[in-house]
């Protein structure tokens, strides 16, 4: 899935970025995707793009790891200018803007632990959205889990062939049913653990972020972004 490599770069990293507080990294994520947005330059898209590429590497976000997710855009983007039938030059414009978008938010969540964003949601949304957001967030690691090693032991167990497709399908059926109610059990355990610990709505406590000198960090890239938005 990903999502795991993504939480342990974010909460392992010890680089300036991942230093920052979240609300400078998301002021600079918002700022690099407006700007992307509005754009009419021909060569803002690729300059961002190079920029944020730069940032990934001085800051010791492994590449490898990240460059996968953007398959996504790019083909998405990609069927998108298919089908408008724009020229070459258009359609590998879009497809930056696209790319680099996807590339800030990669950036932003490989950099900054995912409840260090809820914590900042806390101060937007209802208490109650924000603690469905952090119980899904828990449950996703479970049932993948679960879903993990249950197909691992189907195919040890030669459950799965290549031209059995009504076996295949059967016993796909079977391990998601039989996931889905271990992942209800698990997530209703971690419930019960909770309020055990005296869970209430609106209450789950989150760690403060302290004040650092490479909070301009975020902000000089900000300044950055804007002054090449406009010299482009």
């Amino acid at each position: 899935m990903g999502l795991e490599v993504i939480d342990y770069l974010a909460t392992k990293g010890k680089s300036p970025i991942h230093t920052a507080n979240t609300s400078y990294k998301v002021l600079f994520t918002i700022i690099v995707i407006t700007l992307l947005i509005i754009t009419k330059s021909p060569y803002f898209p690729y300059l961002i793009l190079l920029l944020l590429f730069t940032i990934m590497v001085i800051n010791r976000v492994p590449l490898l790891k990240i460059i996968p997710f953007l398959f996504y855009p790019v083909f998405f983007s990609g069927l998108f200018v298919l089908g408008l039938g724009h020229n070459l030059e258009t359609a590998f414009w879009v497809i930056a803007k696209t790319v680099a978008i996807a590339t800030s938010m990669l950036l932003l969540v490989a950099t900054t632990p995912i409840y260090y964003l809820f914590s900042l949601c806390s101060k937007f949304l209802p208490s109650f959205i924000t603690d469905s957001l952090f119980f899904t967030y828990r449950s996703f690691f479970i049932f993948h889990k679960l879903i993990s090693n249950l197909l691992l032991t189907i195919k040890l167990k030669g459950g799965t062939g290549r031209f059995s497709v009504f076996r295949n399908l059967k016993n796909a059926g079977g391990a998601i049913a039989i996931t889905f109610i271990k992942a209800l059990d698990s997530a209703e355990r971690m419930k019960e653990i909770f309020y055990i610990r005296g869970y209430e709505i609106g209450n789950i406590k989150l760690e403060k972020e302290k004040t650092t000198i490479w909070n301009l960090y975020p902000v000089f890239l900000s300044i950055f972004s804007i002054l090449l938005y406009f010299w482009v």
